[in-house]
């Protein structure tokens, strides 16, 4: 079985918005999971903790320089 990553997506989010979408359609065509916090629900655990959690589990970040 091969292993599918997920890539998780870090930037500002309003003023990054097309490019975000790129990035992720990109990831998506090349066979990776795109994650980013809008793609989260809302929680009521502790935000920080929560997004600490979540992007612990990811392997692959981007960020951008």
């Amino acid at each position: 079985m091969d292993k599918v990553y997920q890539v998780f997506v870090s930037s500002t989010f309003a003023d990054l918005q097309d490019e975000r979408k790129q990035v992720s359609d990109t990831l998506a065509k090349a066979g990776f999971i795109p994650a980013g916090m809008e793609l989260f629900p809302a929680t009521d655990q502790q935000q920080l903790e929560f997004i600490k959690r979540v992007i612990g589990l990811h392997p692959v970040w981007l960020t951008p320089a």
